[in-house]
């Protein structure tokens, strides 16, 4: 009996060690995208911050930092994470009135007796550097792994381009267009090829579904990242007119 308890066991740590793990994880919250030339554009890893954050007691948009907290690192675009409750309340920066107040967004009400809540920074990054905006995926990619690109919002002309590149682990591996492979990609959901770029374009934003497209099946590279720029011009960022751009990621390992 004992031997078969013991058999048991190992039998369940092995079940255990299989089991699937999962990635979610936020690349980019409703960037306001106005480069009609090729950029990178990413949220970093969440990093613990110190003090405590709150909003006023009946909730808002305004965001203010407690003892020892600063704001001095956090800039707009960057998303402050407050959870509550076991649920992530995640914050985008779109004003710095100081190094202690923030203009957030969505409202949110963050006050618990006027202590606040510890919070983690997710620190913005664009440009067009090499080495910028790649997500590692290499222990997913093998698995089941879904990119989701949204043009939620904007005004852009032409629309938004966008394209998927990967590269492998391999020592000096240079990034390959994974997406997309050719004009037949774009086919569907409203998108056009862009010749000559190797980009797909949404035409237009705030059309639900037909402005949103999830690629997978990242095998066999371990980091990708996501090209971007403006067809043609962005007329205006006034009031709905700004550009509501995100990234998500999510991945399965099935190991």
């Amino acid at each position: 009996m004992k031997r078969f308890l013991m058999a048991l066991a190992l039998v369940a740590c092995a079940s255990a060690a299989l089991a699937q793990s999962v990635l979610d994880r936020e690349i980019l919250r409703d960037y306001n995208l106005n480069s009609t030339t090729l950029i990178y554009s990413c949220l970093g890893d969440p990093s613990n911050q110190a003090g405590t954050v709150r909003t006023v007691q009946g909730g808002g948009t305004t965001l203010t930092s407690l003892g020892i907290a600063s704001f001095a690192n956090v800039a707009v675009n960057d998303v402050i994470i407050v959870k509550v409750a076991g649920v992530e309340n995640r914050l985008l920066v779109s004003a710095k009135t100081s190094a202690t107040t923030l203009t957030v967004g969505p409202s949110s009400t963050l006050w618990n007796g006027g202590n606040g809540y510890p919070w983690t920074l997710s620190k913005f990054t664009s440009g067009t550097a090499a080495d910028i905006c790649w997500t590692n995926i290499e222990q997913y990619s093998s698995g089941k792994t879904l990119v989701s690109i949204e043009y939620n919002q904007g005004d852009l002309t032409g629309g938004f381009d966008f394209r998927l590149e990967g590269k492998t682990a391999s020592p000096g591996a240079l990034p390959h267009r994974i997406y997309p492979s050719s004009a037949a990609d774009c086919v569907g959901i409203a998108m056009t090829y862009a010749v000559g770029g190797g980009y797909c374009t949404l035409p237009t934003a705030s059309a639900g579904i037909d402005d949103r497209i999830d690629l997978g099946n990242l095998w066999p590279y371990a980091f990708f990242r996501v090209g971007m720029l403006v067809h043609t011009a962005d007329p205006s960022d006034a009031g709905a007119n700004i550009e509501k751009i995100s990234v998500f990621l999510r991945s399965e390992n099935p190991r």
